[in-house]
């Protein structure tokens, strides 16, 4: 039996419906800025909203976004409309202006019969923009607390804290596995992991990474594809593109996407004043491509490309994914003519034919490198 599988959407939806019934209230979010820490210490349950790869909510979703915007933003509000089983449990969703796609599902929340709260999150890091994303996570807390009628104090948010530190140590050390020349866990079994992070109960979640960590270590697999870098747009739950690169020969160590290594890098450096920590923590963290500058973003590449052997990258854009797009040359230019680093660039919607138009190129750039 494989230590890692697939999480079963159908087990996690019936939980979830358990939890509502036990009173819990589920806030859904779709993007790595919102602190969850907040959410889970109102006690209430963070349900990141994470799925996609479906050609048919992409089209759902189209019949109020313009065709020109990105299928994960479309296909998001295509499920919220659809009622999808897993999204219609959510009580709250937290939107925000994460990007232009994602923005625009708070346009439609009067479709939705959802109430929504939206995070507005700065695209720079300097002190007025950390001035700033302070009040808004407090305002945050504030509207979590209403919502909820759970009052959050600072001893709640550190316990948090330190679970998802605890949450996020584990996972990091599970993918410091993937750096050995042999791994026991390739990149699809990660994305699982990272998959059933955002769907289970926080606690039983960490214990199960806490068994699967001694086990992987004496694990012996015969994982030996193209060792590769995957960067770019989010990769969601239903988008086989890391399953589709392995089934080729290539072997994804590494990403820099924030349903990935962005979304447990990081901990949360705890001081006095554990909003201010979390304000540090999401406004700092690896940058997405959205932020200004986001030249960390290329140091981290640069960093697990060495780290984890890499032979090449492969830069993931979804189409219409305008703060990806936009990087595609500044990415290229510092990768492949600077560092002479191979790169594949692969723009895709979410229709089966876009794999199979992309099968050839992937398969060329594995047999380069």
């Amino acid at each position: 039996m494989p230590i890692i599988e697939k999480p079963s959407l159908n087990e996690y939806v019936g939980k979830i419906r358990t939890l509502k019934k036990e009173g819990i209230k589920i806030i859904g979010f779709t993007c790595s800025f919102v602190p969850e820490e907040i959410i889970y210490a109102s006690k209430a349950f963070p349900l990141r909203l994470n799925l996609g790869g479906v050609e048919d909510m992409v089209l759902k979703g189209g019949e109020y976004m313009s065709v020109g915007t990105c299928p994960y933003a479309r296909s998001t509000l295509g499920f919220l409309l659809d009622n999808h089983p897993l999204y219609s449990q959510c009580d709250l969703l937290i939107t925000g202006n994460y990007c232009n796609g994602m923005e625009s599902i708070q346009d439609y929340s009067k479709y939705l019969k959802i109430p929504v709260i939206n995070l507005d999150t700065p695209r720079k890091t300097d002190a007025p923009s950390m001035k700033y994303f302070y009040k808004e996570i407090l305002l945050f807390k504030k509207n979590i607390e209403i919502f909820t009628g759970s009052k959050i104090s600072n001893d709640d948010i550190l316990n948090s804290i330190r679970l998802y530190n605890e949450l996020r140590t584990e996972l990091k050390k599970i993918n410091e596995l993937r750096m050995n020349n042999n791994p026991p866990i390739s990149g699809t079994e990660s994305q699982y992991l990272i998959q059933e992070t955002f769907l289970n109960e926080k606690q039983e979640m960490l214990q199960k990474l806490r068994q699967i960590f001694p086990q992987l270590v004496n694990k012996r697999r015969n994982l030996n594809g193209k060792r590769v870098i995957i960067s770019g747009s989010n990769i969601a739950f239903g988008d086989h593109i890391v399953e589709f690169i392995e089934s080729l020969d290539g072997l994804v160590v590494g990403d820099d996407i924030c349903s990935g290594m962005r979304y447990y890098w990081d901990n949360v450096v705890m001081n006095s004043d554990p909003i201010q920590s979390l304000t540090e923590r999401y406004l700092t963290k690896i940058p997405c491509a959205r932020m200004y500058p986001d030249s960390s973003r290329f140091e981290f590449i640069k960093g697990i490309y060495e780290a984890y052997n890499a032979l090449g990258i492969i830069n993931y854009n979804l189409k219409f994914c305008d703060p990806y797009q936009l990087k595609n040359y500044p990415f290229k230019e510092y990768f492949q003519e600077k560092l002479e680093f191979p790169v594949l660039t692969v723009v895709r919607e979410y229709a089966q034919s876009d794999l199979e138009q992309i099968r050839t190129r992937i398969e060329a750039f594995l047999e380069t490198i």
